[in-house]
């Protein structure tokens, strides 16, 4: 289902829910403008469903009810779509391997809710107002990376019953309460930029939680912009006045700047004649792994792998195209070029081939004469 342009090409609910529901596999969404729910009811429904991919819409003004519904559905990805006026913009409830990545909203009550879901990873995606930007609820090991701007919201990050879960280098921004956690436990923060919370960077509803959340990867922990200690040591952590706010001891005295992903192709050899055997190398820094290798070697040859090994068989200059991504969803690409001229038997027939012309056409017109020399001493011996 693929429309002419997120913008104009519109798909009304009249006020019926869902406006489009998935309960098969293996089913693309994207270019569209879904719109006008019924209240408490979701814009885009995946039930049961498995390897959809919900890319590049609109999805607003669904008014009670969920931009994107997953409900019991695994392995699905949301990426690259623009929400607003949503209770929930993102909502999994019982799906878990889902990829929530590069989405973002304006004024949803909630960004993504995580219901009793597991595994999922949430990357890069930004959220301004409403009441929280992530509330997980009896979630379990899922990934909360790189999110950023979650501005404006009454809670940043909101855990609920949820253990065993990472969050990691996020932007919480300009929220009552950064972060706000609520009987759970084993969770783990590090590397997040927590700012200008208006009452609480971090709250607890129980103190029981405060001793079963770990706020470090054991190097590093988070930056904390109320943070007064110094680092005696210039090693860019916090030596006093620890732990900052209250649970960090090991802040970071400068905010956190993610490693992007780079990516860079590596040719053994870019020429030569047919058959030309090149061994293709993927260099990537940055990003969190594991990777995701795409290679497209421009003779209609593709492959997963990271490094890889290709004949080229015809003549031509081929384009070599890789394209990575990595745990949270950030991808990078590079190109490169294998030019294959002809093999050096060709070359070394070429200029036999043209004596054989050549001695074929002194041969023709040896015969060609010889015979019109006959004719001729013919026609002298009748005279």
């Amino acid at each position: 289902l693929i429309g002419a342009s997120r913008d104009n090409t519109i798909i009304d609910g009249g006020g019926l829910s869902p406006v489009i529901l998935v309960n098969s596999s293996n089913v693309q969404i994207t270019g569209f403008t879904v719109r006008n729910a019924l209240s408490y009811g979701q814009g885009i429904l995946l039930k049961n469903a498995e390897h959809v991919n919900v890319t590049s819409n609109n999805i607003s003004a669904v008014g009670d009810g969920d931009g994107v519904s997953l409900d019991g559905s695994n392995n699905n990805t949301i990426a690259g779509n623009i929400f607003s006026n949503n209770l929930n913009a993102v909502n999994a409830t019982d799906s878990n391997y889902n990829l929530v990545a590069r989405n973002s909203g304006t004024d949803n009550i909630v960004g993504v809710q995580l219901w009793n879901a597991g595994h999922n990873v949430v990357a890069n995606n930004t959220w301004r107002g409403g009441e929280s930007g992530f509330f997980l609820d009896m979630a379990y090991q899922n990934l909360i990376a790189r999110n950023g701007a979650i501005k404006g919201s009454e809670i940043g990050i909101h855990l609920v019953d949820s253990k065993n879960n990472t969050v990691i280098e996020n932007s919480v921004e300009f929220n009552r309460f950064g972060i706000n956690i609520q009987n759970s436990q084993n969770n783990t923060f590090y590397h997040n930029n927590i700012l200008s919370s208006g009452l609480f960077q971090v709250n607890f509803v129980s103190t029981s939680d405060k001793a079963v959340t770990t706020w470090d990867n054991g190097t590093a922990g988070n930056y904390w912009d109320d943070y007064k200690g110094s680092d005696t040591d210039m090693d860019g952590i916090g030596d006093t006045n620890l732990p900052a706010d209250g649970v960090d001891l090991k802040p970071l005295m400068q905010s956190y700047v993610p490693i992007l992903l780079a990516v860079k192709v590596s040719l053994n050899t870019a020429s030569g004649p047919e058959p030309l055997t090149v061994n293709l190398s993927a260099h990537v820094l940055g990003g969190r792994p594991p990777y995701s290798y795409s290679w497209n070697l421009g003779d209609g040859t593709v492959s997963t792998f990271r490094n890889v090994t290709h004949v080229y068989n015809n003549l031509g200059t081929f384009v070599v195209k890789l394209q990575v991504s990595d745990l949270v969803g950030s991808t990078d690409q590079d190109t490169s070029s294998v030019n294959v001229g002809p093999s050096s038997a060709g070359a070394a027939n070429l200029p036999w081939t043209m004596v054989g012309i050549v001695g074929a056409v002194v041969v023709v017109g040896a015969v060609v004469g010889l015979f019109f020399l006959r004719r001729r001493s013919n026609r002298k011996s009748l005279g």
